[in-house]
């Protein structure tokens, strides 16, 4: 394990006696086993022996073996660790780990103990056995199967902080990254995208991601170099791709930051228009929304990962500010251009056809309306308009909306099984709150008061 120690007792010392006239390169004799008294043991249990085996004894020699899988070995006992010289005599030897206890959670673990040679003459594959035991992990992770606020924080000082509410609702724990690491996570925290066990949490004003356990909060890396503004993360297999508004109000300086996640350094880079946020994949392309930084775009940026290139902008309305995938089909919600831009438009809801590339259908809203906050339930969209939560079918996109209930404002909402989760981020200078709806019924189920600026609500299990 990254931080076990693993203290090798070479408690008993008996002899491989074995008698051997090659001279090669390899010894290609056989009989020689290798095995554990248990085939795990968990953290801080004790001793696991491994017992060595040859078949026959009648010379002093000496055994080398070879340490390998996911635990980490950090400290030895007496002597060399890889080798043992063993008294003429005897045709049996065993050697013993002690497996410590320690705090960190890190899930199950193996080591694997391998005979490599004699007398320094390696024994040859067929004949090299291995035995492997797993080193049981007792510390249980605090932040699984539950939920992930992001907070941004002050919009001027201080930085932003990562709650977590447990899936019954009952037990919320706020600034959890700081409570684990003694450390803060910079000024905006824009958003958390995910790649396996590891959660990447962006700061954009802090030009800073920072890389935890999603289930620990323990970093384990970060990344703070090619990023400029950083927003939202999507990850392909061991490959992040992250949107960076570089200046807001400079409209040539956009890119997508591409990240090897094994190593976490940005390997390379895409230039895209002005304002990239929302960035997804649908297996074959990704799709970025650009809402235009402090400007207004109306475009959504079609990528292909395999060349690194934009193959395509597909033009929607202004201001795309949500995009979901629903078969082959990319929906898109624009908010349209505000009101203090002194041009405003309205706002539409497109739908993409992911194999042609192009807009299918739009249905455009009034001139004053802006919707917001794109979601899915099933087969339908979920949105936000003027405090009303809406449901729009795609089966039969014709039909009207639907409204589902009404709330006062959404800073930002998050669709997640059935419930609605709805960032309120009150006066934007103290603690904000998550509302919690039943979306079959609008019924307010429970408030979560979280960090400043709740700005995102995800699923951890």
């Amino acid at each position: 394990m990254k931080n076990f120690k693993i203290l090798f007792l070479l408690a008993v010392f008996s002899v491989f006696a074995i008698s051997c006239e090659n001279d090669d390169d390899t010894i290609s004799e056989s009989g020689y086993t290798i095995t554990a008294d248990r085939e795990s043991v968990l953290e801080g249990d004790g001793t696991v022996n491994f017992t060595i085996t040859a078949p026959v004894a009648d010379v002093l020699e000496q055994i080398t073996f070879e340490i390998t899988g996911t635990a980490g070995l950090v400290d030895f006992g007496v002597g060399d660790p890889n080798s043992v010289t063993l008294p003429a005599g005897a045709s049996e030897a065993t050697i013993s780990f002690f497996i410590n206890e320690d705090d960190m959670v890190e899930g199950d673990e193996t080591f694997t103990v391998t005979l490599k040679s004699r007398e320094n003459v390696a024994l040859s594959p067929e004949n090299q056995v291995s035995a492997t035991v797993t080193i049981i992990d007792n510390d249980t992770f605090p932040f699984a199967n539950g939920l992930l606020i992001s907070n941004e924080g002050p919009f001027q000082g201080g930085f932003g902080t990562v709650s977590f509410a447990s899936a019954d609702l009952q037990t919320i724990e706020n600034d959890i990254y700081q409570d684990v690491n003694n450390d803060n996570l910079g000024n905006i925290v824009q958003s958390i995208g995910f790649n396996g066990d590891q959660a990447y949490v962006i700061a954009n004003n802090a030009n800073r991601i920072t890389v935890v356990n999603r289930f620990s909060f323990q970093e384990t890396g970060r990344i703070e170099a090619g990023l400029n503004n950083p927003r939202y993360l999507t990850s392909i297999g061991g490959v992040g791709y992250v949107t960076n508004w570089g200046d807001p109000s400079v409209a040539t300086d956009d890119f997508i930051a591409i990240i090897d996640l094994n190593t976490n350094t940005v390997t390379t880079t895409i230039p895209v228009g002005e304002g990239p946020e929302l960035i997804v994949y649908n297996g074959t392309s990704l799709y970025v929304a650009h809402k235009g930084g402090f400007g207004v775009n109306n475009i959504v940026s079609v990528i292909d990962p395999m060349t690194n290139g934009v193959i395509s902008e597909i033009t929607v309305g202004d201001v795309p500010n949500g995009l979901q995938l629903v078969g082959d089909d990319l929906w898109v919600l624009s908010g349209g251009s505000p009101a203090f831009t002194g041009n405003e438009t309205a706002g539409s809801l497109a739908r993409v056809n992911t194999v042609t590339n192009t807009v299918e259908m739009q249905m455009d809203f009034q001139t004053t309306q802006h919707p917001n906050y794109l979601n899915t339930d099933g087969d339908n969209l979920i949105y936000f308009l003027d405090g009303t939560v809406f449901s729009q079918n795609t089966v039969n996109p014709s039909t009207p909306p639907s409204p589902l209930f009404t709330s006062s404002f959404f800073y930002n909402m998050n669709v997640i099984g059935d419930k609605l989760y709805g960032c309120n981020a009150g006066d934007f200078a103290s603690n904000g709150t998550v509302e919690v709806y039943d979306l079959a019924t609008g019924n307010l189920d429970a408030t979560l008061e979280v960090g400043i600026i709740p700005g995102n609500v995800y699923l951890n299990e």
